[in-house]
């Protein structure tokens, strides 16, 4: 939480200094993260046609997206986007994003853990409620992971795929 409190800070300082008369401070969630038994919390900054985040997140992974049987897979890290809105916040957006994450892999009688880095391409649409600041994000990341896509715990090997696509829907308050 303190990596989400230092960028809140930066996204701050840069909007009392921007020169451009439109800018937004944001906090969003992703909703499916906390169905998952997880957490999510982003914040960021949008100028100039831009918009710039910071998150932290946490999910346990369901066996039918995984598809290892046996395998309880639970993931936590951080990230940074960068997406392109254009003239307006509301409507379609593209961008990158970049992440780390810790993911433990268990099976019955242990566990262990892999670290991976992440980068992709993303894009969306933002759903804007008039003059409430609220808005919904739904969107699709395509990342690809960096590092060795077998895990061994006990004998019983996980496998995964270095790209993965990842959709979800993002809930925010633009300040």
């Amino acid at each position: 939480m303190k990596f989400v409190r230092q960028i809140f800070t930066v996204a701050i300082i840069i909007a009392a200094f921007s020169s451009n008369g439109f800018a937004q401070i944001y906090v969003e969630v992703d909703p499916l993260a906390y169905i998952m038994k997880g957490y999510s919390l982003h914040t960021g900054y949008v100028f100039n046609g831009m918009k710039i985040d910071a998150g932290v997140f946490g999910l346990e992974v369901p066996q039918a997206v995984h598809g290892n049987k046996d395998f309880t897979v639970k993931m936590g890290g951080f990230g940074a986007k960068w997406h392109y809105l254009g003239s307006s916040t509301a409507g379609w957006f593209a961008g990158f994003g970049a992440g780390y994450t810790k993911t433990t892999y268990s099976v019955t009688g242990g566990s262990t853990s892999k670290n991976r880095f992440s980068f992709g391409v993303e894009g969306g649409y933002r759903f804007e409620f008039e003059n409430t600041g609220l808005y919904i994000m739904p969107w699709l990341g395509i990342d690809h992971a960096f590092g060795d896509s077998k895990t061994t715990v006990n004998g019983k090997i996980f496998e995964e795929g270095a790209v993965s696509f990842f959709p979800t829907v993002h809930i925010g308050w633009a300040f």
